[in-house]
């Protein structure tokens, strides 16, 4: 550097104080070292501009150009890292920042810084840096770039100095004390209230009060319309147009309820349990008094908390931030602040870089006056550290495939990098935020995990034998690995009966000895996560940890009986190689294997089936009577159905058959004897043509699916039986546990992911410190928290609300018939002629139905009193017919009539018969 200038010798001047933490470092170097195997990291020293001297001044070293000079000059180190350019004290005062750079790989200074010069930026090509020069002292022609501060954003309810403002977490644990803690949840409840609101919006509402004394309400209607509190980018949210209200009942019990909720409007917003807040103070609040709350917000201001607390958020200008805290300007409502940009701040940033910089390799920045806000987080990770990160990434290989910030952390290899690369020595591992502090926000590290992984895996990751796939690549890495580490056993693809199948056996040798040694197996198949690949699973579960152990996961593309059997068979040699013992079951060999549970896989069971015949054929002598046994018939000795699924099988004929039909379909689900068996076959078959067709299912195969359900029937001695899983809740629960490390993934990423998952299970779990670090951009604060309880509250309510409205459109459906009906009778009978057949017809039908008619109202009053609100019905209060219809006709009636008749002349009585009286309903009916 002996063409840079040389600052005088004077003693420097005090100058702002750039914020502490990883300002300047030295990464390349780093980097550098650690690549070289060096076992520590080289730190660059931050170190304070020097001020020119005089005699500098006066030989002009401090000219920048004609127009412009410096007051200090700072030099950086190749490779140097600059979040926090030191700048002028006061106006118009310029701080020079020369950085030494790798011509063959430029690197602009700019991109670590955490200040941003965008606004008004600009430049020109053709410009002079006096503090630069060649090797040869001439003068350097530079590109010239000017920006200014965009400042930063601040809440927009408290006043921002440009001092740097207090943490909002302390280094340190701190406990709230139980006033404060206490406030804060009522308050942060209250606003949770208010920002949410009532989100029903029903058809119809009725306003009717709820029994207790109203103490308060809240309308959250009006405050959404005068305060935008939802953002720009969320999506619009409905609101109801009640008000929350805080009610209390006799017993003291408090509970907050829109206005609008009543009986059959149960979806508008309910919530019990409210004594676990300050009661009183939520009183005060729902009170709509803007002066009630104050005497508990004064108090928590003289705490340093509360909504009349200025707040210290601070956010990058380009941050996406939009809402502050909660505040309250005296004798004013509660205002959720935004995230506003600060007042203009005059800083300015000249960055003067020379076009040959082979020959002069430094550009220099000249940082002009003084920032007047305070410095942002550094949330920006500058270009080296994300270049060493992305190098970390890289060396996972095919761990990339699925990585997350979690499990970047729990990779061994990953750690080990790490430490090398910062030449740790401290005793806890070392965090992302280690690295740098804006990788302790995993959102931000997943931003940058998934650039590296579309980087590594341009073409994906599937099951290809030529070229060869990462799969493929993946068993041959780890057949040169000791046998006990391998894990991806077989990566076949065969022909089976015209059709390529393809199959991927994954098991570890001590899970090869756990299956060998197993009791009690169960068997699944998950389709989640793998895209394209079923997912087989054989379970045990391990009786002297009390854990469920997976013995063999295998994917595969087709699930035939043919391609079951030579997954089976492929397991079996797996097996015998791992443990120089064979897969044996204890009726056939004395010993091994009791019981195998599955759901009821026709293909599944029969390959199972053929399994055992080849076994029998390859294990026992000519002579042995298990020969002659078919593939159902080995069935009957080991198999047993997942109770759990023909269950839920069966519900859909509950609807379907009567109840005795479907309780013998149940009771064959049995250890012991039912009384008459084949009594509860002909119960079946009753009922209808899906209750027999379900019998013959069971009853096909030599009946294997019932005996693998009826007890009596299969050859599995009881203790056995009983002692058998009657689930394959083990499968299910090992398929979902697996699924919480990713579904839907690529053939590698689950393979490995499998594999990780089933190392787990064997070995003992790794502690991992935790960071300190926020782990999502929304802080889960108290507030965060309130609202997430509120929402899963209303999702739990609203899911048994849409039971209870199905219900009342079933009873509204069925009195609406009836009434339609009663009118359409009504109708007829009025139409008819008085003593005619079909008036008669009619009363007869119309005073049926209206006997009905009660009970579909009471039905339909009974389901609506537990409604949301958002189904409406109407029962009427006046009948739909004139009710004079249904009377009876009297005597003095029937002596009209009987006058009528004797009236008429005896050509008429030959066509006609006399009129009779009907004793039991009182009305004359004409009969021939």
């Amino acid at each position: 550097m002996s063409s840079l200038p040389a600052p005088g010798s004077a003693p420097p001047v005090t100058l702002p104080q750039p914020p502490s933490g990883p300002a300047v470092v030295d990464l390349s170097q780093l980097v550098h070292n650690t690549l070289s195997g060096s076992t520590s990291a080289y730190s660059y020293s931050r170190s304070l501009a020097i001020p020119f001297h005089e005699d500098d001044k006066a030989a002009k070293r401090n000219v920048i150009h004609r127009k412009a000079s410096a007051f200090a000059l700072s030099t950086h180190a190749p490779g140097a890292i600059v979040e926090y350019p030191q700048t002028g004290s006061c106006a118009g005062q310029r701080i020079a920042h020369i950085f030494a750079v790798d011509p063959a790989d430029f690197v602009d200074p700019r991109t670590s810084f955490q200040f941003s010069f965008d606004k008004k930026h600009g430049g020109h090509d053709d410009a002079t840096c006096l503090l630069l020069a060649n090797n040869d002292g001439s003068t350097v022609n530079c590109k010239h770039w000017h920006g200014e501060c965009s400042s930063v954003k601040t809440c927009s309810f408290s006043p921002i100095a440009s001092d740097a403002p207090p943490p909002r977490i302390d280094v340190v644990a701190s406990f709230n004390d139980a006033e404060k803690q206490l406030f804060l949840k009522t308050f942060a409840f209250f606003c949770a209230l208010l920002n949410r609101g009532c989100t029903f919006s029903p058809a119809r509402a009725d306003s009717d009060e709820l029994g207790g004394q109203d103490t308060g309400s809240l309308d959250c209607e009006d405050y959404a319309a005068e305060n935008d509190c939802i953002g720009s980018r969320t999506p619009a949210r409905s609101r109801c147009s009640g008000s929350l209200r805080l009610f209390s009942n006799d017993s003291g019990k408090y509970f907050v309820s829109c206005s609008l909720r009543s009986a059959g409007s149960h979806g508008h917003f309910f919530l019990h349990g409210v004594e676990q807040y300050d009661v009183q103070y939520l009183r005060a609040l729902f009170s709509g008094d803007n002066e009630a709350p104050l005497p508990w917000e004064q108090r928590a201001a003289q705490g340093g908390y509360g909504p009349l607390v200025p707040c210290n958020r601070v956010a990058s200008a380009s941050s996406q931030a939009y809402w502050s805290d909660w505040h309250r300007l005296p004798g004013q409502a509660l205002e959720r602040a935004e995230m506003v940009t600060h007042s203009n701040c005059t800083a300015s940033c000249d960055m003067y870089t020379p076009y040959d910089l082979a020959a002069c390799p430094f550009v220099a920045i000249v940082c002009t006056g003084p920032h007047s806000h305070p410095p942002p987080s550094p949330v920006k990770t500058p270009i080296l550290v994300r270049r060493a990160f992305e190098r970390l990434l890289r060396s996972l290989d095919w761990r990339i495939a699925n990585i997350t910030p979690r499990r970047l952390v729990l990779n061994p290899r990953f750690v080990y990098e790490l430490r090398t690369l910062l030449g740790w020595t401290i005793y806890r591992d070392p965090q992302l935020s280690d690295l740098h502090p804006s990788l302790g926000n995993m959102d931000h590290a997943s931003y940058l995990i998934g650039i590296v992984r579309q980087e590594v895996f341009p073409e994906g990751t599937g099951f290809n034998v030529t070229p060869p796939s990462a799969s493929v690549h993946q068993m041959q890495r780890e057949n040169a690995l000791e046998r006990s580490l391998r894990y991806v056993r077989a990566v076949e693809s065969v022909q089976v009966n015209g059709k390529t199948f393809r199959f991927v056996l994954c098991m570890f040798p001590e899970q090869s000895r756990a299956l060998q040694q197993a009791k009690r197996i169960t068997a699944d198949s998950a389709f989640k996560r793998v895209v394209g690949w079923k997912e087989f699973e054989i379970e045990t579960w391990d009786d002297s940890s009390m854990r469920s152990i997976t013995c063999a996961r295998v994917f595969m593309d087709s699930l035939t009986a043919d391609a079951y059997l030579l997954v089976l068979k492929r397991i079996y040699q797996t097996v015998l190689s791992d443990c120089d013992e064979p897969w044996q079951f204890s009726y056939l060999h004395g010993r091994g294997t009791d019981t195998s549970t599955t759901d009821q896989d026709n293909a599944e069971a029969l390959a199972f089936g053929q399994f055992l015949q080849w076994i029998t054929s390859n294990t026992l002598p000519p002579s042995s009577p298990f020969h002659s046994l078919t593939a159902y018939q080995h069935l009957a000795h080991v198999l047993t159905l997942c109770i759990t699924h023909h269950k839920r099988n069966l519900q859909p004929f509950k609807t379907k058959v009567s109840a005795a039909v479907f309780d013998a379909m149940q009771s064959l689900a049995s250890p012991e004897p039912l009384p008459d068996i084949n009594a509860t076959f002909t119960t079946i078959r009753s009922g209808g043509k899906a209750a027999s067709d379900w019998l013959a299912n069971k009853l096909s195969g030599d009946a294997w699916a019932l005996r693998a359900l009826y007890r009596p029937l299969s050859n599995i001695p009881l203790v056995k039986w009983r002692a058998a899983p009657r689930t394959t809740n083990g499968n299910e629960q090992a398929h979902h546990n697996v699924n919480l490390d990713g579904t839907r993934l690529s053939l590698l990423a689950g393979i490995m992911h499998g594999a990780d998952f089933d190392r787990r299970l064997l070995e003992s779990r790794r502690a991992v410190a935790d960071s300190g670090v926020s782990t999502r951009y929304k802080v889960s604060d108290e507030f965060l928290r309130a609202e997430r309880g509120l929402a899963r509250h209303v999702r739990s309510s609203n899911k048994q609300l849409d039971a209870h409205d199905a219900t009342i459109t079933e009873h509204s459906e069925a009195l609406k018939r009836v009434n339609e009906q009663m009118k359409s009778q009504a109708q007829t009978l009025t139409a008819a002629p008085t003593f005619s057949a079909q008036a008669s017809s009619a009363r007869k039908r119309l005073r049926e139905l209206h006997d009905q008619l009660p009970a579909h109202e009471e039905r339909l009053r009974k389901a609506g009193r537990s409604g949301s609100g958002s189904v409406s019905y109407d029962i009427a209060s006046e009948p739909s017919f004139d009710l004079a219809l249904l009377k009876t006709f009297t005597s003095s009636s029937s002596s009209a009539l009987h006058s009528v008749w004797v009236s008429l002349s005896p050509a008429t009585h030959a066509h006609c018969s006399p009129f009779a009286l009907d004793p039991e309903r009182c009305l004359w009916s004409p009969y021939r």
